[in-house]
């Protein structure tokens, strides 16, 4: 049985997308650092742009220490933010 032209096939990424409300909201966030970003220095998906506010992976683990992950270390924050090139409005 043939299917309708309209219906397209499944690919990979839509397979991996939660629809809860928490992550399309995360969704949202990353569309709009990068509305405010320069091109050349956009966040791909929403793991890098966790990742860029995180400390980096531990060698022996290959993972982020749960400090970090919780918010409680004081070398890694979103703070970071601050130091990436935003456009200028004005």
């Amino acid at each position: 049985m043939r299917k309708p032209p309209q219906v397209r096939s499944a690919k990979l990424t839509d397979r991996l997308i939660c629809g809860c409300i928490y992550h399309f909201r995360f969704h949202y966030l990353l569309q709009a650092v990068n509305n405010l970003l320069a091109h050349d220095e956009r966040f791909k998906n929403t793991a890098d742009l966790t990742t860029y506010t995180l400390c980096r992976l531990d060698e022996e683990t290959g993972m982020h220490a749960l400090a970090c992950l919780e918010r409680r270390c004081p070398d890694c924050s979103t703070e970071k933010l601050k130091t990436v090139n935003w456009y200028s409005w004005c």
